[in-house]
């Protein structure tokens, strides 16, 4: 697939990535993985086969977005559901992890959403003050 990489304040950005905690950049990592794991996934299966991959630095959180197209087929409804997989048998697990790292961290909030021919997966990763 074709990945395009966005990003804003990068050079703010990576100072305040430092300072998460280390639990916080774990998950992340795993959030990060997860996310790229699906979209790419997703993307193979589509007739566009593109990523966006976007990074911004707001005044309070890293805002982490990852869209990516997906074959038209596949029910997006019921992405995120436990157990629910277009990988086969096995699988499913992901973004039911990924809810899980947000229920645990209070530094974390995760969002999926539907937007035209996009599947969207954002995470805000916030700050300590």
């Amino acid at each position: 697939p074709i990945i395009n990489i966005e990003g804003e304040n990068i050079d703010k950005l990576n100072k305040d990535i430092e300072n998460f905690d280390l639990k916080t950049y774990r998950d992340l990592t795993k959030l990060l993985g997860v996310f790229l794991d699906n979209a790419i996934d997703a993307a193979l299966k589509s007739e566009e086969k593109e990523i966006e991959v976007e990074l911004k630095d707001k005044d309070d959180c890293l805002l982490l977005t990852i869209s990516n197209t997906y074959d038209k087929n596949t029910d997006i409804n019921k992405v995120g559901k436990s157990g629910f997989t277009t990988k086969g048998v096995g699988h499913g697990f992901g973004l039911s992890i990924v809810k899980d790292i947000a229920k645990t961290n209070s530094e974390i909030e995760t969002f999926s959403s539907k937007e035209s021919d996009k599947f969207i997966q954002t995470a805000m990763v916030y700050y300590k003050k």
